[in-house]
């Protein structure tokens, strides 16, 4: 039984580490929606 409970135990460090090794995969990604949204602002009729 306590194998099963280490089984499912969600590792913070190794999420942080993963998040942190992506993290200029995550950057570029807010970056581009980030000026998708501006130029949506520039280009879309104002209602």
């Amino acid at each position: 039984m306590p194998s099963d409970v280490v089984d499912n135990e969600l590792d913070i460090r190794s999420f942080c580490c993963r998040l942190w090794r992506g993290k200029r995969w995550i950057i570029g990604l807010a970056l581009l929606f980030a000026l998708v949204a501006w130029l949506a602002t520039l280009l879309l009729k104002q209602v």
